[in-house]
């Protein structure tokens, strides 16, 4: 895409002759240096779930088995690329842990001009047979891995078998 003229030039001035308007534009504070503005590009970027809940609202939720510290930063971009693609919407994020060891993300980002902030939850903070009593295989495949199924895993898996066929052929895949 062509930069307009207008651009060009003003981004001109700025660069090369760094008037006094850009250390008011920045609080009064001197300007260190100029750093490189070229971002990368994203080529493709996909969401583990978005759901529409009503016309206004978005959730987007991701699944994470492994502490990364660059969650923060995969959720605002997410989150703008969402906001830019369904606009008038908000966007509400949740990010469910299922790793082994104990959950040590952070659940925000704070940026000064722009803020990030989602849901984090551990799947072990939902106790096992209250997951478990949804009833569908997911359900019950899911209970094993919140508070107490590992130690309810016999009684998870009485209810899989107890499943049709199909479904049980599926939980137990």
């Amino acid at each position: 895409m062509p930069v307009p003229f207008y651009d060009r030039v003003t981004k001109d001035i700025f660069f090369q002759d760094r008037p006094r308007l850009l250390n008011r534009l920045v609080g009064g504070k001197p300007v260190r240096e100029i750093l490189n503005s070229e971002l990368p590009k994203t080529l493709e970027r996909r969401a583990d779930m978005v759901l529409l809940v009503d016309p206004r609202e978005l959730h987007h939720l991701e699944f994470q088995s492994t502490n990364f510290a660059g969650l923060p930063y995969r959720q605002g971009v997410d989150s703008f690329l969402l906001a830019e693609r369904y606009k008038k919407r908000r966007i509400f994020q949740t990010v469910v842990y299922f790793g082994e060891r104990p959950m040590r993300m952070a659940s925000s980002l704070d940026i000064g001009s722009a803020v990030v902030q989602y849901r984090l939850i551990d799947i072990r903070e939902f106790d096992a047979m209250e997951v478990a009593d949804g009833g569908t295989p997911a359900d019950l495949v899911l209970a094993t891995l919140a508070r107490g199924g590992k130690e309810k895993l016999k009684a998870i898996l009485e209810r899989i078998y107890a499943l049709e066929p199909e479904a049980r052929n599926r939980a137990l895949a």
